[in-house]
């Protein structure tokens, strides 16, 4: 017992000996965390579908620009600003300065008697349709057509103005079918006595919107979401240069002879590198769960929100197991590598391609269906979508069974080969 305590003392004492590996240990993943959600906060946002900023000048003031105006708020797309107060050229020179500015990114003009000039041309066309209505209707056209303006950012592409543009002629081409249906409505009861209070069935056919994929169901990381886990996997990875550097280290001392000679298997001489680096792991994944919650919100980014202490326990697991791959990947990179240099280059361009296609650097639903099938090759990626269940979804452990499994078989590969190399060298 005596000895394995000591065994287990050891690789503690050398972790603390290496200052450099222990600040890369945990200074890294810190500023990892801090610096990237800083800079991917906008892009999170935009993926999130942030409320485009719009302001409305509504001279109208009536059916046609109220409807514009309530539909438009009601939408889950838009953060409406109403300008209606002052006078019009007032509001709407005001309204363009906005947009110019980039606060808004549209403005919409409504100029006034608009409603009141449709309902002109609908009840002219009516008499003209209908003439045992007693009326004389000269059938020359008189222009009382109103022009609803947009004034656009001009930064905004093409295709947006052209979606914003079929939107709002969508909402006046409703609010001209109610028009039309109640014209002719009070028409009808002119000639027949009769009157009509139903509305105009205008949502008889409804349109409902799915997705096909793999995440159409699935609510998109926050900026804080996504680089908390993110990067937690990628400092735990990349134990690789101080673990394979410690294996190197013992084999050019001579402390592996030494302890080869004790009564302890080569075995637990691995297993005691690897439950110390998984406790590194662990002692990691805490202290950057601790930034999202506490230090993110002090620079106005999204809080990593932990709804419960069962969900800190399944993060608690599920890590521990992300610590035994990632700690099996470094001995198997330490026992094949033939010095510090070699491993360390080796270690850490791996883990870079590996963090690269699974997920780390650019987020999985953002990537297109080739990248998506090569990504499942990457450990990072089995641990990141284990994280997303986690941390999204507030998931157990039961979710992430598939990916366990696959972390859990990794570390014993790994494990294997190395013992196996050691074995085959020996001899």
């Amino acid at each position: 017992m005596n000895l394995i305590i000591s065994i287990l003392k050891k690789d503690i004492l050398l972790i603390f000996r290496d200052k450099v590996g222990l600040a890369l240990l945990f200074l890294m993943p810190i500023m990892l965390v801090l610096i990237m959600t800083l800079l991917q906060d906008s892009t999170f946002k935009a993926l999130n579908q942030e409320k485009i900023k719009i302001i409305i000048v509504d001279d109208d003031k009536d059916i046609v620009g109220q409807t514009i105006t309530e539909v438009l708020d009601s939408s889950k797309i838009f953060e409406i600003t109403v300008l209606n107060e002052q006078k019009d050229s007032i509001d709407l020179q005001n309204a363009k300065n906005l947009v110019n500015k980039g606060k808004y990114k549209l403005a919409l003009y409504i100029p006034q008697k608009t409603t009141r000039n449709l309902k002109k041309i609908i009840s002219k066309e009516i008499k003209i349709q209908m003439p045992n209505l007693n009326s004389k209707t000269s059938k020359t056209n008189t222009n009382n057509n109103s022009e609803i303006e947009i004034f656009f950012d001009p930064v905004i592409n093409s295709t947006f103005k052209t979606s914003i543009i079929s939107s709002i002629n969508e909402i006046v081409a409703k609010v001209q079918t109610q028009l039309v249906f109640k014209s002719y409505t009070k028409t009808i009861k002119k000639i027949t006595g009769r009157e009509n209070n139903n509305n105009f069935p205008i949502n008889s056919i409804t349109i409902k919107e799915k997705t096909v994929g793999k995440y159409s169901n699935q609510k998109l990381p926050t900026s804080t979401q996504h680089n908390v886990p993110a990067w937690t996997i990628f400092a735990i990875f990349f134990i690789v240069i101080p673990l394979s550097g410690q294996i190197i280290y013992e084999k050019i001392e001579g402390t592996l002879i030494r302890l080869k000679s004790t009564p302890v298997s080569y075995c637990f001489l691995l297993m005691s590198k690897v439950f110390v680096f998984t406790l590194i792991a662990v002692i990691q994944a805490f202290i950057l769960i601790g930034i999202g919650v506490y230090i993110l919100p002090l620079v106005n980014m999204p809080m990593l929100v932990i709804v419960n202490n069962y969900q800190l326990l399944n993060i608690l697991i599920f890590t521990t197991f992300i610590g035994l791959a990632a700690s099996g990947y470094s001995v198997l990179i330490g026992t094949i590598a033939k010095n510090q240099h070699q491993a360390a280059i080796f270690g850490s361009l791996s883990i870079v391609i590996l963090a690269a296609i699974g997920g780390i650097w650019v987020p999985i639903y953002v990537m297109n269906d080739t990248m998506l099938i090569i990504s499942k090759l990457s450990p990072l990626n089995w641990s990141i979508n284990g994280y997303y269940n986690i941390f999204l979804r507030n998931e157990n452990l039961l979710s992430v069974k598939f990916e366990i499994i696959k972390l859990l078989l990794m570390f014993v590969s790994t494990i294997l080969i190395s013992i196996y190399y050691n074995l085959k060298e020996k001899s």
